[in-house]
This record gives structure tokens, sequence and C-alpha cells, in this order.
């Protein structure tokens, strides 16, 4: 999965990449299918702990934690050093967000609660990590954007609707799989339980919405790079951004395609 959304990175790029998408799959599988996600106090303990990776709190060991903790640091302090201000706090924040999720949903789980899909798209752009991951591209590419980018709507726009197409994809892709093994979040299940209709019809609205996203994506690419008055510079360094942000989403819907585990839909 790392090769097909950053093809152009080096060796060493790559495998960092590469093994914090590996970490990614931990934790999901963790606590999306194990013991922890029907846990709240436990779930909240591990969460804490590997949060505090991000504030460089000292690492206390928990059983729950340990491992999970250390590839963590391990990863995020490969990273950190050389990076502007800006990036280490959006990558924080985004990185903090992606793992609250996970206590969201197993408080959802435990008080037998579903969100609506308005909600559910807020929640969904964070709990895919889409918005962490093409922080981690940025790094890949080396290239480190100046806060006056950052804080562009149109910016945050094009960043916005990448991840919900991301988050989106896995979804439609995992309906069935997800339906079979009873886990309520996501769009497809979602909607249909607004919607009252089949699994194949909910994908398909789903999948309409996508293809929304995409044009949305597009036209905030297009106004960012046409109307903001950057400089030449840094419009350049937007514009490979920009790029690095369409292969994410390319690299991702390949992936979601040549997967086994996403084959049987």
């Amino acid at each position: 999965m790392a090769a097909l959304v950053s093809p152009t990175c080096d060796a060493e790029r790559l495998t960092w990449l590469a093994c914090w998408t590996a970490f990614g799959f931990l934790v999901d599988d963790e606590l999306d299918d194990g013991p922890l996600g029907r846990d709240l106090a436990r779930c909240q303990s591990l969460i804490g702990d590997l949060t505090s990776v991000l504030d460089g709190r000292p690492d206390n060991q928990p059983a729950d934690g340990g491992a999970l903790r250390r590839a963590m640091d391990d990863l995020w302090h490969r990273i950190v050093p050389g990076r502007s201000l800006g990036w280490i706090r959006s990558a924080r924040m985004n990185a903090g967000a992606w793992l609250s999720t996970y206590s969201a949903e197993t408080a959802d789980r435990v008080a037998d609660r579903l969100p609506g899909v308005a909600e559910y798209r807020l929640h969904r752009r964070d709990s895919v990590a889409g918005l962490l991951y093409m922080d981690l591209v940025e790094a890949m590419i080396e290239i480190d954007l100046p806060e006056t980018v950052r804080q562009l709507p149109q910016w945050q726009a094009l960043r916005a609707f990448a991840a919900d197409h991301v988050g989106l994809c896995n979804d439609i892709y995992s309906a069935r799989k997800e339906s079979d093994a009873g886990y309520g979040h996501n769009m497809v299940a979602l909607i249909r339980a607004d919607q009252n209709c089949d699994i194949r019809s909910a994908a398909h609205r789903a999948n309409a919405m996508a293809t929304g996203y995409m044009r949305e994506f597009l036209d905030a690419e297009t106004q960012l790079l046409a109307g903001t008055g950057l400089p030449p510079d840094t419009r350049v360094d937007a514009a490979h951004c920009a790029r690095a942000y369409r292969a994410i989403i390319r690299g991702n819907f390949d992936y979601h395609l040549a997967a086994p585990r996403y084959r049987d839909r």
C-alpha cells in the first residue's frame, strides 16, 4: 500500500511509510476486532498511552499498550527531527484525532449507538487517518509548507475532500465484510439504515458521494493554485503536495482493488 500511495519515494522513506501503514493496521485490528474495542476503560487507557508519545510524556509501560507505544514512539521520532513547527503541529493534531476516534467508536459500541450520516462523515475523515497520512507523505517528498498555506481555506478543503474519499472508498469495499461482522461504523451501513435500502443500493449511493468528493477535491486544487497569490516557489511546492495527495487517493483505490481482504465484496 505504501508504494501505491507514494510511488516516488526512495527505499528508505518508503520503508518508513510502510512501517507507519503496518502500525495503523495493527492498531485498527486491535481496537476494531479485539476485546479492547469492547472495553471502554482499557481502550481509553491504550489511546491515552499512544497519545502520550505525541505529547512527549514518559512511557509507563502499561500492559495493553507497551509494544504499540514503543512502535509509535520509534516511528514518530524518526520523522519529527528537521520538520517545521507548523508541520509538527498538524501531524500531532491529526494523529491525536485519529487515535481519539477509537475511543469514540468503543463508546458507541458500549452504548449500542451509531452516528448519523453527517456526523459520521466528519468522524470518518479522522478515523481513516487520511489527514495524518497526507502529513506523512509531505515528509516523504521533503516538502514543508509555510503556515500561510496551511491556513488557506482552499488548502484545508483540498485535504478534507481527499480524506473523505479515502475513507469512503474503504467503507464501500469493506461494507459486506463489516456487515457480516456486525460492525456498524461504515457509511454504507449508515446509508442503508437511514434510507431503508439494501446494501447494493447503499453502496451505489456511497459511490456517488465519493465521486462528489473527488470533484470537490479537483475544484479546491484549481482554486488553490489559481487564485491565492502564492509566491512562485511556494506555489510549486503546493502543486507538488496536491499531486502527492492525488497519488494517495489513486493508490488507496488501487489497493482496495487488489488487496485479498477486500476481494470478496
